[in-house]
């Protein structure tokens, strides 16, 4: 069987005023999974999409945004190894654009293909120097940020540990620049996944996944970040 990911960035406040656009943009790729970010205006439309199953949790401090924010869309007809969300780091300021940050995971057998696991993050924003590619130290999303990091590599030693494939796609709010160790993509290297990068947006895979990833159309009434999609065999 295929395996078809897809990285689904949104403009919150457009996609809320349009979530029919989304979902429907969403159906055109006939994903297996799909990792959503700014989508915390829209989960009831999410929710009912008929052959998904939506993965997000409640119970956090913040209660606008935070878990709401990057849910994970699987197929009903996989079979569930577990999921979740797990806090990645606090809030920092101004919260208006710093909320809590989560990852969200979902583990499922795929027919031909064994145990995968889909993580999905959205990290702080403006948190990198332009000129070196470091992560900054004047603010504290940066500190955060670098928190989060530290969270997703335990997640992908947790993943490997239980024979998990992983595939990791987020808005990163980081470019692929630089060598720093707190890094998403100097990280996810050096979990042994392949890297495809398009400015901030981000999918990463197991080597054995074979995933060729493509940029897709989508409308700017919804988005403005390009939409990944990455397609097996």
């Amino acid at each position: 069987m295929g395996l078809t990911v897809l990285h689904a960035p949104l403009h919150a406040p457009s996609a809320r005023q349009r979530p029919a656009v989304v979902t429907r943009e969403i159906r055109k790729h006939q994903a297996t999974m799909v990792g959503l970010t700014e989508a915390y205006g829209i989960l009831p439309a999410l929710g009912r999409m008929r052959d998904y199953r939506l993965v997000v949790e409640s119970g956090g401090r913040d209660r606008r945004r935070g878990q709401k924010d990057n849910p994970i869309l699987i197929r009903t007809k996989m079979r569930s190894l577990g999921s979740g969300q797990v806090l990645g780091c606090d809030a920092a300021t101004p919260v208006r654009i710093a909320p809590e940050r989560w990852f969200t995971y979902s583990a499922f057998d795929v027919p031909d293909v064994g145990a995968v696991c889909h993580v999905v993050l959205h990290p702080h924003a403006s948190v990198q120097d332009k000129a070196s590619g470091l992560l900054r130290t004047d603010n504290d999303r940066a500190r955060e940020y670098g928190r989060q990091m530290k969270g997703l590599e335990a997640m992908l030693d947790f993943a490997a540990a239980v024979g998990w494939r992983v595939v990791v796609t987020g808005d990163m709010n980081f470019r692929d620049h630089g060598a720093d160790p707190r890094s998403p993509y100097d990280i996810l290297r050096a979990h042994g996944l392949k890297v495809v990068s398009h400015g901030i947006d981000c999918i990463a895979f197991a080597p054995a996944l074979d995933l060729k990833v493509d940029e897709v159309g989508v409308p700017s009434s919804i988005t403005d970040h390009p939409w990944l999609v990455g397609r097996s065999g």
